[in-house]
């Protein structure tokens, strides 16, 4: 990359602590341009002192900031003769480990950015790699992403969008928007757009890449994507918008659709797509009305509708609700399939 920067690195490698260094971010990922940093890794099994990590920069530098703790641990210097700044972050290895197992091989989902340190890890260059850690780690990573973190991921943020009975995502911001609170607005579309890109991403199969960039990186590598997926960013993002609760409607509407189309792509018969989401919508606006299950049976027992055209013989719904609240299932029969945490089987 540059011989100065391999000095640096070299200096790195020369802790005792550290086990592996990497370059990450928009280097490796090509999307680097003049505003970039350089994103450096350095793994480490133990806490190199400030002291230290100062007595180097400052051979580089003289534009610093060390023992950042804003962010994770990290140091962030402007180098001379680069004329670019390096931002070091030091990752511990045994919670990149965790990491890895805990989202990777047991599939635990999280609010938004779920799979942003995997990312991090299988698109990182190595540098240096003491025992050969950190490729171990990459290794574990080149297996394929399964169905069940995909499903985790796109149940738990699904959930919190809208389809929470309580305090979703929208409910929020509605209630923010009602009181003319830009700042709680634009804290709970932080959040909305958090879990909306980690859908999106799972869908897709995809790791999440992390905050910048988000839309052009989507429309770029994304295979399936919501209607409208870039107009109602747009919009949604420019505030104050009196079409706030609507576009985010929308948004998720589309969102549902997208994943009716992935989950249901093996069935001979396509139903209209929107008809699924008028039935899910009405189950869950039923939990919200807090209607026993007979209500929620009745309510739904009589909708009518069409697979390719004709009326099936078998038009009645059987509704019930888990144990755990807000959860639904929508039965008839044959193959069962998964929207969010809307659970349903389809002739």
């Amino acid at each position: 990359m540059d011989k100065t920067f391999d000095l640096i690195v070299e200096e790195y490698k020369k802790f005792p602590q550290t086990v592996a260094v990497a370059v990450g971010g928009s280097q490796t990922a090509q999307t680097a341009d003049s505003q970039s940093d350089i994103d450096t890794y350095v793994f480490v099994e133990n806490e190199i002192p400030v002291e230290k990590r100062l007595q180097l920069i400052k051979k580089y530098s003289k534009k610093y900031e060390a023992g950042c703790e804003y962010f994770g641990a990290g140091d962030e210097f402007f180098v001379d003769n680069m004329n670019r700044q390096l931002d070091v972050m030091f990752m511990d290895k045994k919670w990149i480990e965790d990491i890895v197992e805990n989202v990777w091989e047991k599939h635990y989902p999280s609010n938004g950015y779920t799979t942003c340190f995997l990312f991090t890890i299988k698109n990182c260059e190595i540098l240096y790699d003491r025992e050969g850690w950190l490729k171990g780690l990459k290794d574990r990573l080149a297996t394929p992403y399964t169905e069940e973190l995909k499903q985790n991921i796109i149940k738990r943020n699904m959930m919190l969008l809208k389809d929470k009975p309580f305090a979703s995502y929208y409910e929020q911001i509605a209630k923010a928007v009602t009181r003319n609170d830009l700042n709680s607005v634009n804290h709970r579309l932080a959040a909305f757009m958090a879990s909306y890109f980690d859908i999106i991403f799972a869908m897709n199969r995809l790791l999440h890449p992390g905050e910048k960039k988000l839309v052009k990186y989507a429309l770029e590598h994304c295979k399936i994507l919501p209607e409208n997926f870039e107009e109602n960013i747009t919009k949604l993002l420019t505030q104050p918008n009196p079409d706030t609760l609507k576009i985010l409607r929308d948004m998720v509407q589309k969102l549902k659709k997208c994943l009716w189309k992935i989950f249901n792509k093996k069935r001979k018969n396509t139903m209209e797509d929107i008809t699924l989401h008028e039935e899910i919508e009405q189950i869950l606006e039923a939990a919200k009305r807090e209607l026993t299950v007979a209500e929620i049976q009745a309510n739904i027992k009589s909708y009518k509708r069409k697979v390719d055209g004709q009326t099936p013989n078998t038009t009645q719904i059987r509704a019930r609700v888990n144990k755990r609240p807000g959860v639904f299932y929508v039965n008839k029969s044959n193959k069962p399939h998964t929207v969010g945490l809307i659970k349903y089987r389809q002739d």
